[in-house]
């Protein structure tokens, strides 16, 4: 019997989101060790064709015992109920790869929820603190597993005269979507240099625009200086190799409740040092002064002092980037992959 991912793979379009990233280095890393046993089922189908998933889903019921299924908050409420129907009358392993940072709270609001992941055989959790709220909750099956990748990280640190006499060159690697922090970073660039007098910072953002952002952002860009580019969308397995190139990653999100961002993984594998606002994970994935700067989450105006700072003392940003590629080494695919075959009975 083999093993079917369920999650969202995007069909024929391509997707640089975290849920979709996510789900295919999960599939990949599976499909490495288990070649001819492993299967998909797309929940992009879910919604533009749910003929073609239910069926899918049906063959994989029939043909496989065990499922991981990675879904977000919405999948979850829609598919859990039946994934546990099952686990408990078919003896399927159920396995959830969890997406984004939600699932102890959605856990600690419906009674219904809890029982249902509560029959799976584990739930793989991004955060430590996540799995101790969960196993408070009666989620014993809550596991910590960090997110991770398959790419190789950098093998040489840049040396620090690369950014002698020259501006120091930031970047953005996420979706574009205000919610990232787009407009902060762009600000604080702007003020920046224009209190400088002179061009001591740039930035360049990377990732898929957001559709219902478009038209703002090429509004933002059209009126911003040409220290403030927009880069184009690179695949995932590129990340390294573009993000080396930096002295810093911005990432001011707004969205408090942010998972374990596979950006933040991108920027330690590049041994890139970062500027972050501190959503409810971060200090679990980032350390003050050892591979981040960390400002307070409700006083976004903080991400141009950390900026300032980080410009004017590159010998400690600098220092930053081996204790950068030091911390990659958790979110390594090797240490990783034997855990999830363990806790589908498979080694």
């Amino acid at each position: 019997m083999g093993v079917t991912v369920l999650g969202h793979f995007g069909g024929k379009k391509v997707f640089n989101d975290g849920q979709t990233v996510k789900t295919m280095m999960t599939f990949n890393a599976l499909q490495k060790v288990l070649p001819k046993r492993i299967h998909r089922i797309d929940t992009y189908y879910l919604r533009h064709n749910p003929l073609l998933f239910f069926f899918q889903l049906f063959v994989a019921l029939c043909r496989d015992k065990r499922i991981v299924v990675l879904l977000s908050n919405k999948g979850r409420r829609i598919l859990s109920p039946f994934l546990f129907f099952c686990s408990k009358c078919f003896g399927k392993i159920i396995c959830q790869n969890t997406i984004a940072g939600m699932l102890a709270d959605e856990a600690e609001k419906s009674p219904k929820f809890r029982k249902y992941i509560a029959g799976f055989r584990a739930n793989w959790v991004e955060a430590k603190v996540m799995e101790q709220k969960l196993h408070k909750l009666g989620v014993m099956n809550a596991r910590y597993v960090p997110n991770f990748k398959s790419i190789a990280p950098v093998t040489e640190i840049p040396p620090i005269s690369k950014w002698e006499g020259r501006p120091k060159s930031f970047c953005m690697f996420s979706r574009v979507v205000k919610e990232k922090g787009i407009e902060l970073a762009v600000d604080a660039v702007s003020d920046i240099n224009r209190m400088a007098g002179k061009t001591v910072v740039t930035l360049d953002i990377f990732g898929p625009v957001d559709d219902a952002y478009k038209e703002r952002f090429e509004q933002i860009m059209q009126n911003s200086e040409d220290f403030i580019r927009y880069c184009g969308f690179i695949p995932a397995e590129q990340s390294v190799d573009t993000l080396k190139n930096y002295y810093m990653l911005l990432f001011p999100t707004l969205y408090v409740t942010e998972g374990m961002p596979g950006t933040i993984i991108d920027a330690l594998f590049s041994a890139l040092p970062v500027i972050a606002s501190d959503w409810k994970f971060c200090k679990e994935m980032l350390e003050e002064g050892k591979t981040a700067l960390i400002y307070d989450f409700d006083r976004p105006e903080l991400l141009e002092t950390k900026m300032l700072f980080a410009i004017y003392h590159p010998d400690i940003i600098q220092n930053m980037r081996s204790d950068c590629l030091k911390e990659a080494e958790k979110y390594k695919e090797e240490h990783i992959v034997p855990v999830l075959l363990k806790d589908m009975g498979l080694k």
